[in-house]
């Protein structure tokens, strides 16, 4: 364990701070966040006898909004700042970017939470309907 997290935090030294000091630090978050998963998937397998597999295929379609969502708002916001956009705006775009992507991730991978918003939007249409 501690091996894989020297490698981590090696890496995100090394790649960080050939860029920056911000990306250094970011990158170095990342890595302890990484140790925390690890740590984390351990304490599950040994106390609650959760294989890693199991465990990883339940979160896999919460992982997969989280990653769209993310991967998405920090485009729009990288975007937002290549063209010198003021932060709020940035934040903003970033803002949109994340839940229409959260949302469209959701509903298009069968995730519990677009299976609520199909469910509201059918209440909805048919509250309305008789309108």
């Amino acid at each position: 364990m501690n091996l894989i997290y020297g490698a981590l935090l090696a890496a995100a030294v090394g790649v960080g701070a050939s860029i920056s000091l911000p990306m250094a630090a970011v990158l170095l978050q990342a890595a302890v966040l990484a140790r925390t998963v690890l740590y984390a998937l351990r304490a599950l397998r040994r106390r609650l006898g959760f294989g890693t597999r199991r465990l990883l295929r339940s979160l896999a379609p919460s992982g997969a909004v989280a990653l769209a969502a993310g991967a998405l708002a920090a485009g729009a916001a990288w975007g937002c700042r290549a063209l010198d956009a003021p932060a709020l705006l940035t934040l903003l775009c970033g803002a949109a970017a994340l839940a229409a992507a959260a949302l469209l991730a959701a509903l298009a991978s069968g995730h519990p939470l677009g299976q609520e918003v199909r469910r509201a939007w059918r209440q909805w249409r048919q509250l309305h309907a008789g309108g």
